[in-house]
Parts: C-alpha cells; sequence; structure tokens
C-alpha cells in the first residue's frame, strides 16, 4: 500500500474507527486518528497514538495546519444513536446489533453531524487529499478561465534577438473555448536561441502536495519545450525542469512527472545559446581547401572533432599535432571500420576528385586554388566515379548508423512493404503467485489501415496480490545501438489505460530497467514518444538512484507493461482489472523535432547542366563543357548527391560556384534549380557548411550559392572593420524542397 502521506482516521474511537486504527498501524503506516475526547482516545487507542484533536461539527477547530500531511482518509463518524432505555458506557446494547431496542438520538443532531459535520470535514482535507480531476493552475475550468501574470523572458537577456509573449485567445481553444498561446520568432543571431514566459511569483505559494504532476493540455507543433517551475522567491534560482515533445496539429495532453524529478534531486535549468555538443563532427576531407577551415572553425568553438583523412603526415602538418584523426580512403571500404566512427553524430563531407592544371601546379595547389584565372584542366589520382559515387556510397554506409535517419530507426512493426517481428514472451505476475495473464499476438490485417499490428492483450487480476501482466522480447543477439537517436515512439490504438515500456541494457535477466509509463487515449490511434532522457531506472517497482544512466548505445531488449504499481509505491490511476487489449503496429527510434542536417555535402553548382537540353556550353563554367574529357565529373557529383538524398539522412547539400581564396564577408546569392555561374570564397563555404548543421531551414535543401562580386573584381577586407557575421538561417529560410536542378533533364540521361 502506499505509505507517502499520513492517512487520517474521523471517528476513530467509534466501533468501526478504532479498527481501522488497529489494522493501518499493524501494517506499519503513518496514521492521525481524528477524535472529540483526548482521554477516551489514549486510552482505547494508546498512548503513543497521534491526535487530532477537534469536533467537525465545530468548523473553528479543524485548523489547517492539524491536517497537514494528511493525503487519505476513512471516515466513520456518525451521528451517535442509542436505546431509550439506557445504555452501559460501552454501548453494549447498541453494538451488538442484533437485539432490537428502541432508538433514539444521543447527543448532535443528524444535520449537524452527518451533513454540517461531513461539510467541515471536507473542506479541512481536500487540499491535502486532493481532487481527482485536479487542481487548475491555469486555463479553463468549469465555466471559468483562470489566468496567470505571465511576461517574457527571452535570449535578450544575453544580447540574443529572439522574443516572445503568451496571450490569451477567447475562442482559439479546443471545441472554441478559450486558450493561452506562447509564441514568438526564436533567432540563434549573437548566439541567442531561446524565447520564455514566466509568471510573477505567485502571492502565496501553491501547495500541490497532493498531486502526483501537473498536466498540459496543449495543441502541437512537433517541437520539444520545457516546463520549469521554481520553489523559491528569488528570482535567479534553481528551476526544476522537464522536457516534452508535442505532435503536430494535435490537441494532447502532456504529464510531467516533475515533482519526482524535484524529489529525486533530478534538476536541469539549461541555456540553450550554443551548438549542441553531444556528439563528434567528422570532417571528411579535412586537408583540402574548405575542409580544414570547417576544422578550424569547429575546433575554435571547442566543438569535438574528427577528421577523415587519407594522409595522417600531411593531417598533422596541417591542423595540428593534436588532431583527431580517422585515418582511412573513403573510395576503400575495408578501411572505413565502424569502430573508428564511433560517436560520430554530424558530418560536413568535403571529399572531392582532384582537379588541376595539365601544366602541373605548385604542391600547394595554388594555380587550382585561386579560383579565378582558367588552367586547361585534368583529373589527378582517383576518377570520379571512384571519389564522388563509390566512395560516397562507402562513406554514408561509414557514418548512418551514427548520424540516424530523419524518419527514424524501425525496431518493431510495419516499415517499407515489411514487418519486422520481435521475440515476445509473456511474464506476468504468476511468477509473484498471482494469476494475471497476457500473451503478444501478430494479427496481419488488424492494424491502421488494415495492414499488419502486434497486439498485447491478456486479463489482470489482483487475486493472491497480483495485479500486472507483460510481455518481454529475447534479449538481442546483438545490442541495438539507438544513440544517434532522441527516444522511442510507439504507433499504438489506446484503450485509455496507462502502460509502460521497459528498455534494458544489460544481458543478465533480473537487472534494472529504464522505464517509462504512458496514457493513452481511447479508440483512437495514435503516436507516442518516450524520450530517452524520460526513461528512470527501476527495480522490482523502486526507483534505483545508484543505477548507471542510461545508454542507448546498448539496448538489449524490451518489455510493455500494464500494473497496478507505478513507482516507490505509487498506483496506476488508470489500473481496472479485467481484459485489456493494446494494438502496437511499431516502435521505432525517432529524432526530436525539429530536425537538422546530420550530413552536409560540398557538391559543386552545374551538377545537372551537362546534359540540360537547350542549354549554351559555351556560357557555362569549364567543368560543365569539359565533364566528359573529365571523366564525367560532373555526372558523379550528381550520382553522389542522389545517394546523399536516398539514405534517409538528415542533409544539406551545398552547391558553391567556383571556390578562391577570398576571404568571407561578401554579400551572397543563394539559388536552387543550378542555374547560378559565379565565385565564392572557401572560407564562407565553411561557415555556411558549419551554420547548416544547427538549421532546421536547411533541412533537405540543395542549394547553390555565389558571392556578388564579379570575377573581375576581387573582394578584400579592411581587417581594422571586418564585415558583420552573417545570420545564414537568413538565407536557409527562403529555400524551398525538392528543387534539384534535375527537373530540367526531361530524361535526357547521358551513358556512362
Amino acid at each position: 500500500m502506499e505509505t507517502s502521506g499520513i492517512i487520517l482516521v474521523a471517528g476513530a474511537t467509534g466501533g468501526v474507527g478504532r479498527r481501522v486504527v488497529d489494522i493501518l498501524r499493524s501494517r506499519g503506516l503513518p496514521v492521525k486518528a481524528l477524535v472529540r475526547n483526548e482521554e477516551k482516545a489514549r486510552k482505547m487507542l494508546g498512548p503513543d497514538i497521534d491526535l487530532i484533536v477537534a469536533d467537525i461539527t465545530k468548523e473553528n477547530t479543524l485548523v489547517p495546519e492539524k491536517f497537514k500531511g494528511v493525503r487519505k482518509v476513512i471516515n466513520a463518524v456518525s451521528v451517535i444513536v442509542g436505546p431509550k432505555e439506557g445504555d452501559t458506557p460501552e454501548r453494549q446494547k447498541y453494538n451488538q446489533g442484533v437485539r432490537f431496542f428502541e432508538p433514539e438520538i444521543k447527543g448532535d443532531s443528524p444535520e449537524l453531524v452527518e451533513y454540517v459535520g461531513m461539510k467541515n470535514l471536507i473542506n479541512a482535507v481536500k487540499d491535502g487529499v486532493g481532487l481527482e480531476n485536479g487542481k487548475l493552475i491555469f486555463g479553463v475550468g468549469d465555466n471559468t478561465f483562470k489566468d496567470l501574470p505571465w511576461g517574457a523572458l527571452d535570449d535578450v537577456v544575453m544580447g540574443g534577438v529572439s522574443e516572445s509573449n503568451f496571450i490569451v485567445d477567447l475562442t482559439g481553444g479546443e471545441n472554441g473555448v478559450p486558450t493561452g498561446i506562447f509564441k514568438g520568432n526564436v533567432s540563434t543571431t549573437n548566439n541567442g536561441g531561446f524565447t520564455s514566459v514566466r509568471t510573477k511569483n505567485f502571492s502565496e505559494a501553491e501547495d500541490l502536495s497532493a498531486y502526483d504532476g501537473l498536466e498540459l493540455r496543449l495543441k502541437g507543433d512537433g517541437l520539444r519545450y520545457k516546463l520549469i517551475v521554481r520553489t523559491s522567491q528569488d528570482w535567479d534560482t534553481v528551476g526544476y525542469t522537464a522536457s516534452f515533445d508535442t505532435s503536430p496539429g494535435q490537441w494532447q495532453s502532456f504529464v510531467s512527472s516533475v515533482f519526482e524529478k524535484l524529489t529525486n534531486g533530478s534538476t536541469t535549468e539549461e541555456t540553450v545559446n550554443e551548438m549542441e555538443t553531444s556528439g563528434i563532427i567528422l570532417v571528411a576531407g579535412a586537408t583540402g581547401g574548405v575542409g580544414r577551415r570547417v576544422v578550424d572553425i569547429l575546433r575554435s568553438r571547442g566543438l569535438p572533432v574528427k577528421a577523415l583523412v587519407r594522409n595522417e603526415e600531411k593531417a598533422r602538418k596541417m591542423l595540428g599535432p593534436d588532431i583527431d584523426l580517422i585515418v582511412a580512403d573513403i573510395t576503400k571500404e575495408n578501411t572505413l571500420v565502424p569502430e573508428k566512427f564511433k560517436g560520430v553524430r554530424k558530418v560536413i563531407n568535403a571529399v572531392s576528385v582532384i582537379v588541376g592544371p595539365k601544366e602541373g601546379d605548385t604542391p600547394e595547389r595554388q594555380k587550382y586554388n585561386q579560383g579565378v584565372r582558367f588552367f586547361e584542366p585534368e583529373i589527378k589520382g582517383d576518377s570520379p566515379e571512384l571519389v564522388e559515387y563509390v566512395g560516397m556510397k562507402n562513406l554514408i554506409n561509414a557514418v548512418k548508423d551514427g548520424v540516424g535517419l530523419e524518419n527514424g530507426k524501425l525496431i518493431f512493426g510495419v516499415g517499407d512493404n515489411t514487418f519486422k517481428d520481435l521475440p515476445w514472451g509473456a511474464l506476468d505476475d504468476v511468477v509473484m503467485g498471482g494469476v494475471s495473464e497476457s500473451n503478444f499476438i501478430v494479427d496481419l490485417t488488424g492494424g491502421e489501415n488494415g495492414g499488419p499490428t502486434g497486439i498485447f492483450k491478456g486479463n489482470v487480476s489482483t487475486t493472491n496480490n497480483g495485479g500486472f501482466t507483460s510481455v518481454r522480447t529475447k534479449n538481442f543477439p546483438e545490442a541495438e545501438d539507438l544513440s544517434a537517436y532522441d527516444g522511442l515512439e510507439l504507433r499504438l490504438k489506446g484503450d485509455g489505460l496507462r502502460y509502460k515500456l521497459i528498455v534494458r541494457t544489460s544481458q543478465d535477466w533480473d537487472t534494472v530497467g529504464y522505464t517509462a509509463s504512458f496514457d493513452t487515449s481511447p479508440g483512437q490511434w495514435q503516436s507516442v514518444r518516450l524520450p530517452f532522457s524520460s526513461l528512470r531506472p527501476v527495480f522490482r517497482a523502486r526507483t534505483k538512484s545508484d543505477a548507471p544512466p542510461f545508454n542507448p548505445a546498448s539496448i538489449i531488449s524490451l518489455q510493455l507493461m500494464f500494473s497496478k504499481f507505478e513507482y516507490d509505491g505509487k498506483l496506476n490511476p488508470t489500473f481496472k482489472e479485467g481484459p485489456f487489449e493494446l494494438p502496437l503496429s511499431t516502435i521505432r527510434a525517432y529524432i526530436q523535432d525539429p530536425v537538422t542536417p546530420r550530413f552536409v555535402h560540398v557538391g559543386s553548382a552545374g551538377v545537372t547542366r551537362p546534359e540540360r537540353p537547350g542549354l549554351d556550353l559555351s556560357t557555362q563554367p569549364p567543368a560543365v563543357r569539359l565533364n566528359k574529357e573529365l571523366d564525367f565529373i560532373l555526372t558523379y557529383k550528381l550520382k553522389g548527391e542522389d545517394l546523399i538524398r536516398e539514405s534517409g539522412i538528415p542533409y544539406a547539400i551545398v552547391r558553391p560556384c567556383a571556390l578562391t581564396e577570398e576571404p568571407a564577408g561578401a554579400d551572397l546569392i543563394f539559388d536552387q534549380g543550378d542555374n547560378i555561374t559565379g565565385k565564392v570564397s572557401r572560407d564562407e563555404v565553411a561557415r555556411i557548411c558549419i551554420a547548416a548543421l544547427e538549421s532546421p531551414h536547411a533541412l533537405n535543401k540543395t542549394f547553390e550559392v555565389k558571392s556578388t562580386f564579379p570575377f573581375s573584381e576581387p573582394f578584400t577586407v579592411d581587417p581594422e572593420n571586418p564585415p558583420p557575421e552573417k545570420d545564414y538561417n537568413e538565407y536557409f529560410k527562403n529555400l524551398k524542397d525538392g528543387i534539384t536542378g534535375k527537373e530540367a533533364l526531361e530524361q535526357s540521361t547521358v551513358s556512362v
């Protein structure tokens, strides 16, 4: 039985009340006895009984402080009835309950005891025991709207430019009722990146100790937000924080266990003003003109970098002796050993086939790098097919598991024309002497839209102190590495009950399970996202505060459970005995919205032009005119791009025009459709690639870029008056999906 809180027994010296007290105390549970006569109570219940001496018929005796900590009440108060002829002091005639005596009311009237007294008692314990439907803190109640004094608190306090506010829309809510709206515009300019609204401190502290958490009813947009609760009057103080994911376009309820986080000391207060650092950024082609600049910028920002190079000596000389290297050749698949790529979460690929002047070049490739004056070109080293196509395929395969797929990784259920099953088996309360039973079946036509689905079903009973059913997979033959993802998403048809998902990271059978509870809506197919950060370490329904942190790189088994019990003595508020059925069509690892590119590729403008109908090649750059002579360099660059687009990895493809050694800072033109010509600085392209890694607006976009300066006009920068830093997001925002330049090819292809 849950022991967090005191059980109040009212009428504790009566025939039922004193028995209740005895049983509760025999079980070691915390009890308070509400009585009118202290002497009688201590004589009857014992000298050490914890008493509240009060009279429910007298409201002024029910002082709130006396009821502090009371979470449950058993009320055995009753008007006193006895034989008219009188009774013994122990009320033996009345209590025997078999032989009839003419009765009469003794003492206070029924109205005073049963009605007025009941009203007083309810008012006295109401705040402590809580309301079934919860306590309204903000928003729509019973024909009311309770507002709070919200105010903006954005990154302007740190020099940013983001802004937000909180308004009330009287008709914009669910079913046309009032709703609050947190809205704004967030920008990473000046290292900003957050918006928030915060209430003024309440005039009196809200006592929510009767409750388990906060429930937010909201309309999602696919983004992750935070709720921060403070318990101090000081302004700049710790905030007890819970993150929550939202589903786009749906009204939904989010239940925060923020109170438990507070109790367990799991407190976080973050400022999002820097690039995410959880994971290594791999720079492929790190000794090239763009690649080495990318490495320098990332390292100057303190970000973890690995450089993929072929020549270790050259790389250490160019990038420094302490650079973290992967020495490999993307054209040779066997050199791309998986262990080398462990921890890589993002990639900037600046690998390119080597082109140089036929007449030769300096060791530093000065003729090629200057990018303005034309030299007759030729391929140096490996062919375009080997570098741009085969190499791209090898690189994608090497990093794919680490950077993740935009649409997630299927763990169980319906995929692309497939159904991936897992070896589920029942694990019910029969192991503890109970009689509940469950199983997991696959119904080939019972899923959403008539497709296949798994079904967790059974019958749960509390007989013999049971009360749970579950299905658990066998241990996976190899651990699932889901470190590229943010959580697990379940697609299921709800039944209004609360279930648990348990994830284990150990091959041992009887071990800690990292657990999240989730509520379901009856009769609806819905997606439930469980962030890895929400998983709590649990062993036999008790939180293990000393357990190691959850490791998503080592998932060994999964378990679904329907149980009477939550954690640490708490009960499942939706539990009911009897049959249940939970159709589950997929379990998938997901990347949290907003998704940003995880593979940024430096390609080339012109890749779709060599075979474009009606194009005047004489006006085009040399690579377009000489595509065939250069072993179809642009054709294979385009094929390499297509491999990225087809991979499922979140990507951005940057197609610079002619690359120069000029400094960054010139005004830029971003375009799509592969039409522009011109020049652009390698410094600028490096900055664009890094910015693309953090911009959802760059996701799955292909675009060309050039400066506004013509070839004939060098761009220079005054060191005393450098140009301002660009916000590349402003360029990314104007890009459109699905435009590559291939639209103009009209099925015209080149034979290679």
